[in-house]
């Protein structure tokens, strides 16, 4: 059903990252949040170390999750160790933004849920991901724009080999993303006001 489920999505518009809601179990495949903000984008890659047939316990999620997703830069795969070092977390919540059906799961117990999370600065536009193609785990990627908090999350479900279209971020506005360089000249100038007067001092006599 998970399969069938993937293929069916990718072929009437998923891979176009539609607010729609997706129609099975979540614990069949990993659970990807991409938040995206101005000058920031966090990845969260979760597995149900409970109720995923495919995995065992939390030590072997933990060898899966690092590697669930890679970044396609310009047309090549890099992991994502190449841009974050990742964190792991033990959660017992599933997250409540997954475009996933009420009743799905239930947060009113506790789950049994590894979580990896990557945070970073692109340096570019838009990014890409997609699963390695020898993958046996599936993944319902889900992106997030804290902007926007009521609006339905965009997702797409990859299968191994998928890529994803690219996905837009949002840049920071000019004052931010050049608050360094006017940090840097007041600096500047309060470190030469006080050169500049020896030496009006000095012409003076």
């Amino acid at each position: 059903m998970r399969g069938a489920l993937a293929r069916f999505i990718l072929v009437t518009g998923g891979a176009l990252l539609a607010p729609l809601f997706a129609s099975a179990h979540g614990s069949d495949f990993l659970l990807a949040k991409l938040s995206i903000s101005p000058g920031d984008v966090r990845l969260e890659i979760t597995a149900d170390c409970e109720g995923n047939p495919m995995i065992a316990d939390t030590k072997q999620a933990a060898g899966i999750l690092p590697s669930a997703l890679q970044m396609q830069v310009d047309g090549a795969n890099q992991p994502l160790a190449s841009f974050s070092e990742v964190r792991m977390e033990e959660r017992s919540q599933f997250d409540e933004t997954a475009p996933l059906p009420p009743g799905t799961f239930d947060n009113s117990v506790s789950h049994q849920l590894l979580t990896s999370v990557w945070q970073w600065q692109p340096d570019r536009e838009s990014i890409q991901f997609t699963v390695p193609k020898d993958s046996k785990h599936d993944v319902l990627l889900w992106v997030v724009d804290p902007a926007m908090p009521n609006a339905e999350p965009r997702w797409m479900m990859l299968l191994g080999g998928d890529v994803t279209p690219p996905i837009p971020l949002p840049m920071r506005r000019w004052w931010e993303r050049e608050w360094w360089m006017v940090g840097g000249g007041v600096a500047l100038i309060a470190m030469l006001l006080p050169v500049s007067r020896i030496f009006l001092r000095r012409s003076r006599q």
